[in-house]
């Protein structure tokens, strides 16, 4: 017990000390379709969402408690792994004027910054959402779309991430899916909720990056969205900030390392997890992310539907199995206090007995 308790404040500190440090790892991504290959899109940057340079001859990977002894890692960009990114922008009557002008001007120079096979699509939202712009590397045509925008009334952001999550249908396997959205209020119109958009996401395999303009906006909201995806949640107090923003990201996401290995666990349909451990700075970088062992893209939805039922069973019972040992274990603790009292009333019964036998022989 006492090493258990030990071994989890060990790791409680090692996860704090990257925390407090304002640096973090995120697997962002772990992909099957090699099986028994393992890939994984991993980032590691600051608190502020920005690229962190980290000596990856010392990076450590763990999966199931085993140290992984031969791994590969390797940046995107030099795979030729092309980024996928949908941008949103709030074209709501408030952002009219100065706002909306800086909000074009750093999208397009976002889409400037597009390397290789990248691509991008663009969409426009007030009250209605409006898919300007299927994906391309066509940056004349993408910038133009962009600069075509006009300011319009009320706000309907998730149903234009929700917009976005759904156009990619048409990104290639490999590449990085990004929906990244702006707006400088409150959400106000739209028909999509939270729950549904972040299942969407997830069966994507999309990371949401969002942005509030403005002290207006609802930055809980937008943080659990993009904290929910594996992405990021940025802040800009007013339009002047928004390129750096927008440059911060696609340096973020040009930066991410492929890390490959080769399983030593079967394809089983149980969760495994992953660990992924870093030095810098004389601290411990560290995260964990679990993976469903079925290659979820090829097992027929029943099926997953079937494992899923079960795992959720195993978890029941297991909770009852503890419920049922620490009634027992409570039970037994009030037979041994109600036992305990009851001695204790008996001896003091007795130590009364004879004290009233005492004064009794004494008369």
């Amino acid at each position: 017990m006492v090493k258990h308790t030990f071994i989890y404040m060990w790791s409680v500190f090692l996860v704090c000390g990257g925390v407090l440090s304002g640096q973090s790892i995120k697997i962002n991504r772990v992909n099957l379709e090699a099986f028994p290959i393992i890939r994984l899109t991993v980032s590691i940057e600051t608190a502020s969402g920005q690229a962190l340079p980290v000596d990856t001859r010392k990076l450590e990977v763990i999966e199931g408690g085993l140290p992984v002894s031969a791994f590969q890692v390797q940046p995107l960009d030099s795979l030729d792994l092309p980024v996928y990114t949908v941008i949103a922008i709030d074209k709501s009557g408030s952002m009219k004027g100065e706002p909306l002008r800086k909000a074009k001007k750093a999208a397009v120079d976002y889409i400037g910054m597009m390397e290789g096979n990248d691509h991008c699509g663009y969409i426009e939202f007030d009250t209605r959402v409006t898919e300007v712009s299927s994906f391309s590397n066509d940056r004349e045509r993408l910038a133009n779309s962009v600069n075509a925008t006009v300011a319009g009334s009320d706000t309907a952001f998730l149903d234009a991430v929700f917009q976005g999550i759904q156009m990619f249908g048409e990104a290639p396997e490999g590449a990085a899916r990004i929906v990244l959205a702006l707006t400088d209020g409150m959400d106000n119109r739209s028909s999509r909720r939270m729950k549904s958009l972040l299942k969407a996401a997830d069966e994507a395999g999309v990371f949401i990056y969002t942005i509030g303009l403005g002290r207006r906006v609802d930055e809980r909201m937008l943080s659990q969205l993009s904290r929910s995806t594996n992405g990021n949640y940025y802040f800009s107090v007013d339009a002047g900030t928004l390129p750096g923003i927008y440059t911060t990201i696609s340096t973020l996401l040009h930066s991410q390392l492929l890390v490959q290995y080769e399983t030593l666990f079967p394809m089983d349909e149980k969760w495994h997890s992953i660990q992924i451990r870093v030095p810098r700075e004389g601290k411990i970088l560290m995260t964990e992310r679990s993976y469903l062992s079925a290659k979820e893209s090829r097992v027929p939805s029943e099926m997953l539907k079937r494992i899923r039922t079960r795992q959720r069973k195993d978890v029941q019972e297991a909770y009852y199995r503890e419920l049922v040992q620490r009634q027992k274990r409570e039970r037994l603790i009030i037979i041994v206090l109600a036992g305990i009292l009851c001695v204790l009333v008996v001896m003091l019964a007795i130590a009364l007995w004879r004290r009233r036998g005492k004064l009794t022989s004494k008369r």
